[in-house]
């Protein structure tokens, strides 16, 4: 969100026996903002858990979700995050690999799991750098849209000014109390009120203003695309419409079940225990007798089944189109497709991870400057320049895709063998490696062992040829002492 104002986020009151109350415009601003869009992030997330309302269009009884919202989500974020991503920095950075190094040990791949997965429901989600209490490195966690927000100044740099984490606890009386960490440039305070939805000048701090450490806000803000739209916003009336066609299905079938059987020309009873006495014989012996000018039938709603289910084909192929999400599942996606069809058929899905890429990059690297910042300026200096290449510090995503060995083995045989790529950068091409670097370290080790191996066998074929040269005129000579 952004706010157009950058006056001080705390001011003291007059009376100093008075707790200290959020009273800034801009704060205000950004926290309205941010209640505004709950109800947003709050229907997103019902949709992504199947909790769909689509009352308005079906009236029927039976409510069915077939949840092509959270298999969106989840395609995407496999397809991006199933493979461990590789963290990247400049040759002989050793400040950038220090942070890379802990990155991998703190196993940011899964923190990176959560943030795709939460860009996919919500279109944003936020990452929150901290000191852990016992640790002198930095860490951080994952927060959803729906507990944090982070205000950017209005000018062309967008830069951020501060941002806020909101949770809810109960108290000994069982009272339920809102709190907000709220960080700055430089400073975190923790403020509570017993109202989420109360003006943010009435939150009183229990907590002052204390030093993170960072030199920046370090609440990351993340975006799906430019628009900050989730995975599946753009469908959920189709979903809410294909829903709705399958529950009709179903209150069809039920009703066929439960149809009323016409008489036409007879009774089966005047009174009402003679109609429930004929109706449990009927159910009893299924047997029905009609004199010839009697007739029975089942009264039931005609249904055009083929009709329906076109329909229903078609909402689901709209679904993965407007999504670019393929249906795993049809057969005219699977088959026996080559490399190169099979990426034709994930060209549209391409090109939603590749906007997800570019965004993600920009968190990524806030979260390098944070670390490189913690780490390598503990007293909070001010001018700090970062020691690591921050500019060389990049996420590149491996993506978990269909793959075609023995297509890529080819193509990059002919490509080594011609020179014009090298056998690392072909390593890295393929996604079954993980570390191309480790990799290249193995390779040359197997062949090193291999020639050690080679030589192995040839000196001891050359000592056993010597030695036989050697021996040939000695039992020359001891034949020739035998015959005489």
């Amino acid at each position: 969100m952004k706010v157009q104002f950058a006056q001080d986020i705390i001011v003291q009151p007059d009376d100093p026996t008075m707790p200290i109350r959020i009273e800034s415009r801009t704060l205000e601003v950004a926290f309205r903002q941010w209640q505004a869009q709950l109800t947003r992030y709050q229907k997103l997330l019902d949709y992504y858990m199947g909790n769909q309302d689509f009352g308005e269009i079906h009236t029927g009884l039976n409510k069915i979700v077939s949840n092509h919202c959270r298999y969106i989500v989840d395609v995407l974020t496999g397809y991006l995050t199933g493979n461990e991503p590789r963290y990247n920095c400049a040759e002989g950075d050793a400040y950038g690999q220090a942070i890379l190094d802990l990155m991998r040990e703190q196993n940011k791949w899964s923190i990176d799991q959560q943030i795709i997965e939460d860009l996919g429901i919500f279109g944003k989600t936020y990452e929150l750098a901290f000191m852990p209490a016992d640790k002198e490195e930095p860490n951080s966690v994952e927060l959803d849209p729906l507990h944090a927000f982070v205000a950017f100044s209005g000018d062309m740099e967008r830069d951020s000014l501060f941002g806020a984490v909101v949770y809810s606890y109960t108290n000994d009386d069982q009272q339920t109390i809102y709190r907000m960490y709220v960080y700055d440039r430089e400073y975190r305070s923790i403020w509570e009120s017993k109202n989420k939805g109360s003006d943010p000048r009435t939150w009183s701090m229990v907590d002052p203003f204390t030093p993170h450490g960072f030199g920046r806000v370090p609440l990351i803000e993340y975006k799906n695309n430019r628009k900050a739209m989730g995975d599946f916003e753009g469908i959920m009336e189709l979903q809410d419409a294909y829903n709705s066609l399958l529950s009709d299905r179903q209150d069809n079938q039920d009703s066929f079940a439960q149809a009323m059987l016409v008489l036409s020309g007879a009774v089966i009873g005047v009174t009402p225990d003679e109609i429930n006495e004929g109706k449990v014989d009927l159910k009893k012996h299924k047997v029905l007798q009609l004199d010839e000018d009697v007739t029975a039938q089942y009264l039931v709603k005609t249904t055009d089944e083929t009709g329906v289910q076109i329909i229903q084909d078609k909402y689901a192929a709209d679904i993965h189109k407007m999504a670019m999400v393929p249906d795993l599942s049809d057969e005219k996606f699977a088959g026996n497709a080559s490399g190169v069809a099979m990426m034709y058929k994930l060209f549209g899905t391409d090109q939603v991870v590749a906007r997800i890429m570019a965004e993600f990059q920009k968190g990524f690297t806030r979260r390098c400057k944070l670390y490189d910042y913690r780490l390598n300026n503990p007293s909070m200096a001010e001018g700090y320049e970062p020691r690591a290449v921050i500019a060389d510090m990049t996420i590149t995503f491996n993506l978990n895709e269909p793959q075609d060995l023995s297509y890529i083995a080819t193509a990059l045989t002919q490509l080594t063998g011609s020179n014009i790529i090298s056998k690392h950068t072909a390593r890295r091409l393929v996604a079954v490696i993980p570390d191309p670097d480790a990799e290249d370290e193995l390779v040359e080790e197997e062949q090193n062992e291999s020639a050690e191996r080679t030589r192995d066998t040839f000196d001891y074929d050359l000592i056993e040829t010597q030695n036989r040269a050697l021996k040939e005129p000695e039992d020359a000579e001891e034949a020739a002492d035998t015959e005489e």
